[in-house]
């Protein structure tokens, strides 16, 4: 970038320094008019929905957190409304309530340890249900191996 002399002797170096300072306000003109274009056109309300969505849709920590917010309202809304379905009384109302908000607090603040259960409470599931279905094959083949009561003599 071209730079003012600092010290001007003739009309010649005052023409020059002129020109300089000319072509640097047009140029810096034209940055400051293309800088407010494109933050007008990010600041229009159509544009910051979009890129609010395009961040919603784009962020996993966000996500996570929604995920995280709703889990935990549904497992709230759900202890509510277990306690409440036992008693109609309306100091247990208000525990149910009490309860509702701290079992969303606790399950939105900690996700983790609520995915670490379900996972462990679905691999529980899980090995209970293998077990089950390898009874009952381990049945099945010892029954197969057996001549069925109806079969036994057959005369041959």
């Amino acid at each position: 970038m071209n730079t003012i002399p600092t010290a001007i002797d003739n009309m010649a170096d005052l023409r020059a320094a002129m020109l300089l300072l000319e072509n640097r306000q047009k140029t810096e003109g034209e940055d400051l008019r293309d800088w407010f274009r494109v933050t007008y056109q990010s600041m229009r309300p159509v544009n910051l929905i979009k890129n609010a969505l395009t961040e919603v849709t784009e962020s996993q920590d966000l996500k996570d957190h929604m995920v995280s917010a709703g889990v935990g309202l549904v497992v709230g809304h759900a202890s509510k409304a277990v306690f409440e379905s036992v008693s109609d009384s309306p100091v247990k109302g208000l525990l149910g309530t009490a309860l509702q908000f701290g079992v969303t607090n606790v399950v939105a603040r900690h996700p983790e340890l609520i995915i670490a259960a379900g996972r462990g409470l679905f691999g529980l599931m899980r090995g209970a249900w293998r077990a089950a279905r390898d009874n009952g094959q381990t049945d099945e083949a010892e029954h197969t191996d057996q001549p069925h009561p109806h079969e036994a003599h057959s005369g041959s």
